[in-house]
């Protein structure tokens, strides 16, 4: 599904359609989607973001993105002004950071990090995401995160 498609067929378009298109839009990297599907007044609905309860951190739009590595989509899913009105999209779901080490993804992994409301998450399971990330054979994280322990494994 393209942009073109979703603005062609405005009226037949159900919401288990965006909500596969904007899974698949953070899987594949096409942030160009995301932030139609997100922001864009064309749509009359809007996918689901997921972002759960208190109870429940769910939050597969920002998980599906930060496996992927799609540092972009990542960025814009937690910062943008555009989407502060619209939705409630946290990062203090250890389930994204985890996807990311065990994904390999660095750069993602080096985001969430800098960011102040993670650290906590990473000092609480710093050794079970190390198993993680071996058992993947993410070793870029692991050798990342050898070399900052004094930051994050106590």
């Amino acid at each position: 599904m393209d942009i073109t498609f979703i603005k062609n067929n405005l009226g037949k378009i159900k919401k288990d359609a965006l909500n596969t298109a904007l899974k698949t839009a953070c899987e594949i990297n096409d942030f160009e989607m995301v932030e139609y599907l997100l922001t864009s007044n064309d749509l009359k609905i809007k996918p689901d973001i997921e972002v759960g309860s208190f109870l429940n951190y769910s939050n597969q739009t920002l998980i599906s993105a930060a496996k992927n590595g799609n540092l972009k989509i990542v960025r814009f899913l937690l910062e943008s002004e555009k989407l502060k009105n619209k939705a409630y999209i946290h990062a203090c779901n250890e389930e994204a950071l985890l996807s990311a080490m065990k994904n390999n993804h660095i750069e993602v992994i080096k985001y969430f990090l800098s960011r102040k409301y993670l650290k906590p998450t990473i000092f609480h399971s710093a050794y079970t995401n190390l198993y993680q990330c071996a058992k993947t054979s993410a070793n870029d994280v692991i050798i990342y995160l050898l070399e900052n322990k004094e930051k994050y494994l106590h």
